[in-house]
């Protein structure tokens, strides 16, 4: 526990002396208090033309799938700095060992975006939180985070290429999309983006339990099978 412990404050340290990774955390909050006072008079305006009340469960659907995104990229951010400074090298010699020492990364991403995810729900106010039905939906999208690490480490050089990397993440949201341009499940076909399965597990979680397992299932499959390819990708990397 006190290893635990100690890298805890380790990484807080390296966190907060990088200004970009410091403000990172605070955007989660920052969404939530946008949809919360932005949201609802946006509704109010659109009203003749759309109901964005219809709308509000993929609305947070999508803030649940920021979280562990924004938490993905410190972690990979992370990853790239003491790959440089061949951290990764020493901690492969030592008892920790890389394996457990990458395990303890992607839980603890995890566990902060599973506590942060809810907090966006409760702040945002725009769908109740059941957590019966919402933190399965909240701990699948928690798996973004490990998925969005690995591909910053895999595919960067180094830190400028991490930050360009990034923000093409933003790419796996295209799926999420689907749906709202496709009717007929044919929508599915999204389903080849991890972020499709969060936002229609969510949405389905108010009114279609059978889908909801569906999705749910889905997401599982696809997480995993991603986790494992960027797992294998990444070991081959760093070696």
């Amino acid at each position: 526990m006190s290893k635990i412990l100690s890298l805890i404050k380790t990484d807080f340290k390296n966190i907060t002396r990088d200004e970009v990774l410091f403000f990172m955390p605070l955007l989660p909050i920052i969404v939530g208090l946008v949809y919360r006072f932005g949201v609802p008079p946006l509704r109010n305006a659109l009203i003749e033309y759309i109901d964005l009340a219809d709308y509000y469960g993929f609305l947070t659907g999508i803030g649940i799938i920021m979280v562990p995104t924004i938490f993905g990229w410190i972690i990979g951010f992370l990853l790239l700095d003491e790959r440089d400074e061949n951290v990764l090298a020493v901690i492969t010699t030592t008892p920790l060992g890389k394996r457990k020492f990458l395990r303890y990364r992607f839980a603890l991403s995890i566990v902060i975006s599973v506590i942060l995810s809810i907090m966006l729900i409760l702040i945002s106010g725009l769908t109740p939180l059941r957590l019966l039905w919402t933190l399965p939906v909240i701990i699948l999208a928690s798996m973004e985070a490990p998925l969005v690490t690995l591909f910053l480490a895999s595919f960067a050089s180094n830190k400028i290429e991490g930050l360009a990397i990034g923000k093409s993440t933003g790419i796996f949201l295209l799926g999420s999309f689907v749906p709202l341009f496709v009717e007929s499940k044919i929508h599915l076909l999204g389903g080849l983006s991890p972020t499709y399965w969060v936002t229609q597990s969510y949405i389905a979680s108010f009114n279609d339990p059978l889908w909801y397992v569906i999705y749910l299932a889905g997401g599982v499959i696809v997480h995993i099978a991603l986790f494992l390819l960027l797992m294998r990708k990444f070991e081959k990397r760093i070696g």
